[in-house]
Order: C-alpha cells, then structure tokens, then sequence
C-alpha cells in the first residue's frame, strides 16, 4: 500500500505504530428482489455486510451480516431519509472502530447518563480486557454502480444524460474529459480525485460516510466482477458471438448455435473448468438495446472466454487478403487480453498476496490498457467503418482504466465482488423463508432472528468441540 492515495491525509496515519494495529474492513452493499421476482409487484432487499478483505474461509464465516431492510420500508419526513439516519449510525460505529474503543456518546453526541450500560464501556478496548487493542478501518466499499447511486449518493452512471459526470473515481464527463478516452494518458485518468479535490467539489453530500472522517471517495474502488465479468465481458463476449451465429458460419442462426456449443463444449472436456456454461442459446445473447449481451453469472462468463478464444480461432479469417483478417485479429487479440488479465489475479490471491508482486502487476496493467484499446478500436469500426449494432463501449470499460491504475496499490480482488455476492445469495434465502406468511416489517425482525439464531451456532462450536457437548 506504499504511496497510495487511500493513506493520504487519513487520520489512522497519523497514529504511531498504525501499520501493526490496524485491521482493514470492507462493506458490501447490495440489492434483490425477494418476493414477486421479475414482476411489477415485487418487494426488494437491501443488505449491508462487513469482512475483513484478507480474511480466508467459509462466506458464512468470514462475512457479518450489518443490516437487512426491505426498500418499502424507508420514508422520508421533511428531507430526511430514513437510510441517511441509518448511515449516521454507522458512520459513529465505524468511528469507534477507528478509535478501537467504546464511545462515551451516543450516535447523536449526547454523552451516556451515569449508571448506563455505555457509561461503564466507555474508554474500554473492543477486543477487551487484557488484550491487545486493534483500531478497524474501512478499506473499501463494495458494491455495483446501481447501489453506488441509489444509497450512496454517488455519481449516476447514465452516460445518455446532460450534463454527464458518471465515474465516481474522477470527474470524467462526455465533452472534454470524455469517458469513452480509454488510453493511459487520458486527462480523466490523469485527473482522479484525492481527497480535498471530491470534498471541495461535493460541500453537501447527503452520504454522512463520505466526509472524511471515517471514509472517504477513496475507499469507492471500482470492481472487477461488476466492471470486467458483468460488464465489458458481456458486452464484447456477446458481440463475438453474434457474429459466430449470424455472421461468420454458413449455416443458419439455429444450427451455428448447435456447433459452437458443441465445440465449446469438447474444449471444456480437454479443459475441465467447473462453473461454466452448461448451453448458450440465442436467447442468451440478446439484448434490449438491440447490443448482443451475453447473460448469465459472472462466473460463467469468465469461463467462457478462453474456450470462445479456441473457438474463435477455428473460424477466424486466416487470409491475410481478406477484408475480415485484421477484424478477426484484433478480437482473437481481445479474448487473449481478457485471458490475460484473469490470469494474472487468479493467480495471487488477495490473502497471500495483499498487493500484486511488480511482474503481475505490469502483466494485468498491461492487459488491461491494451483490452481497452481493442474494445475502443472495435467500437468505433462497428460505429464508423462497418455501422452495426455491435460491441458497444460503456462506463464499465472506464472503470478498468481506473482498476488498472489502483492495482499499482493493492490487488485489486481486495475489492472484488464475488464472496459479498455469495453472501447475498444466503441472506437472500434467510429472507425468502421469513417472509412467507408476513409483512416486510415483520419478515425483517423474523429474518433478524434466525439470523442471532444462526450465528450462535456458528459462534458455538468452539465450546461444543470442547465440552463434548451436542
């Protein structure tokens, strides 16, 4: 973490012997629908949960569940939102985490009367008694662009607006710090926000996180699994697969797809890969905005890519005097960059490997601006050159530009989505089975209970190990 941003001017740094004390937290944040999915009517959840990002184990394990409240049941009075009142709260939590003590106020300032239960933990080590005293620090805050916007208050990504500034790690816009500039040397990239510069630019944000004291903007780091796997890779992976159905074979749209998820398939029998594809149909790789789309979950997504990348290679012109050679290069180039990129962070996990080792790191830069490059130069020959609806460059591209640049840092799976998304498929479930028979309000607190009821156990098992017990 030497010389990033995150440490400038942070007021853990300024505590001796920070480096041995602190623990580094994440807070994913993260919606679903739980009831009526897909219709009109259906009720969503929000979840908020914290883990350390170095930590190893079991989801359930590793991740603690913050809070569970269904979106029907926030209001607003007079301005006042009730998720802002929530944030207030966690933001005096997240301040005597910092502390790494127990607080003499409460969340509104008002001190503890004498004989309170926070009267007599005041002062006192959250470790406790006769250990040693830890401070925690919220590292980096995970979560997609749509959460980003609904309840942190940042930046809408809506590129089709005007005005547009829709990054939150720089104030990039559509004119003259374009968004769609995706080289190295782009003013955007060369212009991200410190922390002063957000704080001057953003007097009065509603998020009471963001000031300063606990977190800052720099803690919103972009995410692979959102921007790469459920992003760019869609967005491309479904283009080159348009053009193998309906382009490149002779066969009609049906059978082509018959072949390629045959040939897929046999690469994946050489090259056993669990968590792929089972079968790509037409459906798949259709969109509403007439862009092919590759849809399914990250994880099979990225999968994909270096079978496509064999398959593509059977296919692709080889005639150097074909008007489709260097089209058909250049995405044989990109499916090798996307390779690359992967490869270069499944390789180093974050909990061996907290920052990239000085070779991977150039490797997964240098993947990552050369990626850019082939997507921009393919966007632009399907918008100018060859006019189609194909292979369309988004704001999830711009953010790997910025993921490129913090992997100088930390590795930037510290940050990455996976396990908080794995941890919203469990509370997703806990909902659904509270939920039967009752009201958002009391689907939450019974949803809360079998909650405390879960983590006793789970916290327990240590003393039943121990005394024999069952």
């Amino acid at each position: 973490m030497d010389g990033s941003p995150f440490l400038q001017n942070h007021p853990m740094v300024a505590r001796r012997g920070w480096e041995d004390t602190v623990v580094p937290l994440s807070i994913h944040g993260d919606g679903a629908a739980v009831t009526g999915v897909g219709r009109s009517w259906n009720k969503s959840v929000d979840v908020l949960s914290r883990a350390s990002p170095l930590a190893a184990g079991a989801t359930l394990s590793v991740f603690h569940l913050i809070i569970i409240i269904f979106d029907t049941l926030y209001c607003e009075i007079d301005g006042k939102h009730s998720f802002i009142v929530f944030l207030r709260k966690l933001k005096w939590s997240l301040k005597a985490c910092l502390e790494g003590e127990f607080p003499s106020v409460d969340e509104n300032g008002v001190p503890y009367p004498r004989g309170s239960r926070g009267f007599r933990l005041k002062g006192q080590s959250l470790t406790g008694k006769g250990r040693r005293k830890l401070r925690f620090v919220v590292y980096t805050m995970r979560a997609d662009l749509d959460f980003c916007l609904k309840r942190w208050y940042l930046q809408n990504y809506d590129t089709y607006r005007e005005p547009c500034e829709p990054c939150n790690n720089c104030n990039a816009n559509t004119t003259t710090r374009s968004w769609k500039d995706v080289s190295k040397d782009a003013v955007c990239f060369l212009t991200t926000w410190t922390r002063e510069a957000w704080e001057m630019a953003h007097p009065l944000h509603p998020n009471p996180l963001m000031d300063g004291e606990v977190m800052s903007i720099l803690c919103i780091n972009s995410d692979w699994m959102h921007c790469a796997h459920l992003g760019a890779f869609q967005e491309y992976l479904g283009s080159i697969i348009y053009m193998l159905f309906y382009d490149i074979l002779p066969g009609d749209a049906i059978a082509n797809c018959k072949t390629i998820n045959s040939q897929l398939k046999a690469h994946w029998r050489v090259h056993p890969d669990q968590g792929h594809f089972q079968n790509i149909n037409l459906n798949m790789i259709r969109s509403s905005t007439g862009y092919p789309t590759l849809k399914g979950r990250a994880a099979e997504v990225k999968k994909t890519v270096r079978a496509l990348q064999a398959v593509w290679d059977l296919h692709r012109a080889r005639d150097r005097d074909s008007p489709d050679f260097i089209l058909h290069a250049q995405i044989h180039l990109l499916l090798q960059k996307f390779s690359d990129a992967d490869k270069a962070l499944d390789e180093h996990p974050p909990t061996e490997f907290p920052t990239l080792p000085r070779s991977a790191q150039r490797q997964f830069e240098k993947a990552c601006w050369d990626m850019l490059q082939i997507m921009n130069w393919l966007s632009n020959f399907f918008t100018y050159t060859r006019p189609r609806r194909l292979f369309k460059l988004t704001i999830k591209a711009h953010a790997i530009g910025h993921i490129a640049l913090y992997s100088r840092f930390f590795n930037p799976r510290l940050a990455i989505c996976y396990s908080g998304e794995d941890y919203m498929k469990h509370c997703k479930s806990l909902v659904q089975s509270a939920i039967r028979g009752n009201n958002p309000r009391r689907g939450s607190n019974k949803t809360l209970i079998k909650m405390t009821y879960a983590l006793h156990v789970e916290w327990s098992k240590g003393a039943w190990l121990r005394d024999g017990s069952r």
